[in-house]
């Protein structure tokens, strides 16, 4: 496997923990680039990475309210937005909720 490819997947997976449940790529097994590379041969994208850890572990979402509860789940739109700020593109210090 590309160690490219492989990078790549992480630091989305990783700015989408970040982001959105408050951990890091270390505080999974995501970290291991053999299971990473399994899980691109199989097709598994970086947002359901994430929403299978959502599952293994119950996780919440930090922008969760109790007047607008949100899916605890990440999209491709917060992948997207994941992929803007990784580039650049948009500061996650000024992006809303």
């Amino acid at each position: 496997m590309d160690k490219i490819t492989i990078i790549r997947f992480q630091l989305l997976v990783h700015q989408l923990l970040k982001v959105h449940y408050g951990i890091t790529l270390s505080d999974t097994g995501l970290s291991d680039d053999a299971e990473v590379s399994r899980m691109i041969e199989l097709g598994i994208s970086p947002v359901s990475a994430v929403n299978r850890l959502v599952d293994k572990y119950h996780l919440e979402k930090l922008n969760a309210s109790c007047y607008l509860p949100a899916s605890p789940y990440v999209s491709d739109t917060d992948a997207l937005h994941a992929q803007a700020q990784l580039s650049g593109a948009i500061n996650p210090d000024v992006m809303p909720g």
